[in-house]
């Protein structure tokens, strides 16, 4: 058997490997592999297929050379999805993947300089130049520098590109060579003890049993199943591990390993742990959603303060219910911590949390919460999209129209469109909520592309602030007199206000003092050569500037 393996690199098309004999009854398509991979020495990739007849010659195949994590990343469910985001937006589908998994899962490789015998013997003879003298002098004291660490060692001494140069020639005389290096472990899982035998055959098995064996025996009997190893240290000391080692080698013990899911979300539960009496729009959409067969994309078109949240927890709720899982999606990373709150209150800690303000563990522990099946509801920005659910019943986008969803650097997507996909996928309902609904999103509503639900009334008794719009162009000016910066209305509101002892926020959205200067004879106006656009007076500072490239010219009156 073959394996094809799409590499976390820019490139076309998954390469072939060779399946070691090691790996032939464990590894299947999702696991997260270190591969051989041309002069970068090694790389991480994902196993996208399993084949029987490679295309190239066998003897060129190179093998793959261990598993970075024994669960697979993802199942078949999930690939077909990364495939259709690879092709849709254009993106190599090992990109896709290393964006929609967590690095702590992947490994690091570096080329780093090591000394060779004969150059060790050349620097002893004298037989080198004085630069790259230096240089393997450099690498014989601090062995594993990488190309970059070398020249940064010595740049003030010699130059980056003789550095270079040196280097190279180095390599070449057989002086040095590059090695990979492999940069820390698979994280996230703990080391565990268990007792595979009944604690009476310790007397045969270890006549000469001591003190220490004897505990650890006991404790591993008492807890009835694995137990940490650092638990076991924190209990009984340092000298355990040695213990360990002599009961595993009597085969009393088996060391192993667990996943490290045992970080629990911080943030407090918020709101009220048990439903809210809905008003009829609210529980119309409750019903829209949550109906047996609802599937396809709902535009959930509520007012600020309309309870629409209280709808994602219905429905929730209901999908719960039903054993299958939940994925809500927020814009902005300062949105989750209070929504978390919500729903924790409501589910418990069968929520996880994702997104780019965990540390690199917690994000790892909860993404592999969601893939045990320990958390059934997940909670996060647009990386929460890939989140490893099996079996999803309800996706929801909060604050849909929200730009934040775009993805702008390496794989460029959109989640809130991917939401769509991946609803349409799993065969459930995609509920878009929004007091702003995006062009895109209201248009596909119109044309009955997608479902329109409308929440037009708040849900509690607070009335909706009134709205005044005020043309500055009506007010009545003097001869001679200046247009005021603020209408009247705005004056008197804001006199009001601070008599009531309240406070106010005034918005103003123009730099400058004056967006267009003119001359009174002829009518012409400062124009920025570049962009064509009116310059922009800046009284203070008496010059004219163009907003667009930022060109400034002296201003004289």
């Amino acid at each position: 058997m073959y394996a094809q393996v799409a590499i976390a690199r820019p490139v076309t098309g998954p390469f072939t490997y060779a399946i070691p004999s090691a790996l032939s009854d464990r590894l299947a398509v999702g696991h997260v592999v270190l591969v051989p991979f041309g002069s970068r020495g090694a790389e991480t990739g994902f196993v996208v297929d399993l084949i029987g007849e490679p295309e190239v010659d066998p003897a060129r195949i190179k093998p793959i050379w261990r598993l970075l994590d024994p669960e697979p990343a993802f199942d078949a469910r999930q690939l077909d999805f990364f495939r259709w985001v690879a092709d849709y937006y254009l993106a190599p589908l090992g990109m896709v993947i290393h964006t929609a998994t967590p690095s702590e899962i992947k490994a690091r490789v570096v080329q780093v300089l090591q000394p060779t015998e004969d150059g060790v013997e050349a620097l002893t003879a004298s037989l080198l130049d004085a630069v790259p003298g230096l240089v393997l002098r450099e690498v014989i004291s601090r062995p594993g520098l990488t190309r970059r660490g070398l020249v940064r060692r010595l740049e003030s001494e010699l130059r980056g590109e003789e550095v270079v140069r040196a280097v190279d020639s180095l390599v070449r005389r057989g002086w040095a060579e590059w090695i990979d290096r492999e940069l820390g472990e698979i994280k996230g899982r703990v080391r565990t003890a268990a007792l595979v035998v009944p604690p009476e055959e310790l007397s045969s098995r270890a006549p000469h049993a001591g003190r220490r064996m004897k505990a650890v025996v006991e404790a591993l009997a008492d807890a009835g199943g694995p137990v940490d190893l650092a638990e076991l240290v924190s209990a009984q000391g340092d000298t355990v591990r040695a213990a360990l080692t002599r009961l595993e080698a009597v085969g009393l013990v088996v060391l192993g390993e667990r996943e490290d899911r045992d970080v629990l979300l911080e943030a407090p539960p918020l709101g009220p742990s048990v439903p809210l009496l809905l008003n009829g729009d609210q529980q119309k959409a409750l019903d829209a959603i949550t109906a047996e067969d609802a599937q396809g994309t709902f535009l959930l078109h509520g007012v600020t303060g309309s309870g629409k949240t209280e709808v994602f927890l219905g429905a929730a709720r209901c999908t719960l219910d039903r054993g299958r899982q939940v994925l809500v999606l927020v814009p902005e990373i300062g949105l989750t911590p209070q929504l978390v709150g919500r729903f924790r209150a409501r589910f418990g800690d069968g929520v996880a949390v994702l997104h780019s303000g965990l540390t690199g563990r917690d994000r790892l522990a909860q993404w592999r919460r969601i893939r045990a099946g320990e958390a059934r509801v997940a909670v996060g920005a647009r990386s929460a999209l890939f989140a490893p659910f099996g079996d999803l019943g309800l996706v929801v986008v909060d604050e849909e129209h929200d730009d934040s969803y775009k993805q702008d650097e390496g794989v460029r997507y959109n989640a809130r469109d991917l939401a769509v996909v991946l609803g349409r996928r799993h065969r459930c309902p995609v509920v878009l909520a929004s007091a702003t609904p995006s062009m895109e999103s209201f248009y596909n509503a119109q044309t009955e592309r997608y479902a329109l639900l409308r929440l037009p009334h708040r849900a509690t008794p607070r009335p909706v602030p009134e709205i005044e719009l005020v043309d500055l162009t009506e007010v009545e000016v003097l001869q001679g007199e200046a247009r005021p910066l603020f209408a009247p209305e705005v004056v008197d509101a804001l006199r009001e206000t601070f008599a009531a002892g309240g406070q106010a926020i005034v918005l103003y959205n123009r730099r400058g003092y004056a967006t267009l200067v003119q001359c009174t004879s002829c009518g012409s106006s400062y124009e920025c050569p570049n962009c064509g656009i009116t310059m922009t007076l800046h009284r203070s500072a008496r010059v004219i500037s163009c907003h667009y490239c930022g060109l400034k010219r002296p201003y004289q009156r």
